[in-house]
């Protein structure tokens, strides 16, 4: 799920939130399930040329186990020319 301008004062940011899984193909050694995440995505306009984009991921059920999970944080500058 994806909302454009999610604070009034913000008209041109871009919050998202999502869950999906994904199986990996079946070469991998060992066998593996599908694995399952939960993201949050965050896009901050400055203008029309610089974004700042933040997310966090928490994968768990990695390779279909049950695991204590992972969290992943990022954060990406976007300028157009």
């Amino acid at each position: 799920m994806s909302y454009r301008g999610p604070l009034a004062n913000r008209p041109d940011d871009i919050a998202s939130l999502g869950c999906y899984w994904g199986k990996p193909g079946s070469g991998n050694q060992p066998p593996t399930t599908r694995s399952q995440a939960l993201e949050a995505f965050y896009q901050y306009t400055i203008n029309a040329a610089l974004n700042v984009v933040f997310d966090a991921q928490y994968v768990f059920r990695l390779n279909g186990h049950p695991s204590p999970g992972t969290a992943i944080l990022g954060a990406q500058f976007d300028v157009t020319f």
